[in-house]
């Protein structure tokens, strides 16, 4: 058994967390088609074999991620100084 630290693949990404169990977040989808996948995902060591099964995770995850992050956003405040 290999174990790797892999933060880009499915199983790190909270995005994609559809178990829906005490860890999920509270109204978060329920799909097994996207938690099966990740679980054959993780135990798979051959990164051919994760290409093809993350094919169906890709196409089921888009319409239940309910946001997707692509940065973050500051909005400036005026400061007075004061004398």
């Amino acid at each position: 058994m290999v174990l790797v630290s892999d933060r880009t693949g499915p199983v790190a990404s909270y995005a994609l967390n559809a178990n829906c169990t005490d860890t999920s977040y509270t109204g978060w989808a329920y799909a097994t088609r996207i938690e099966a996948p990740k679980d054959e995902w993780a135990r798979e060591n051959d990164p051919t074999r994760r290409a093809a099964i993350i094919q169906p995770i890709q196409k089921e995850a888009p319409p239940r991620i309910p946001n997707i992050p692509l940065g973050q956003f500051f909005a400036p405040l005026p400061i007075a100084e004061r004398s």
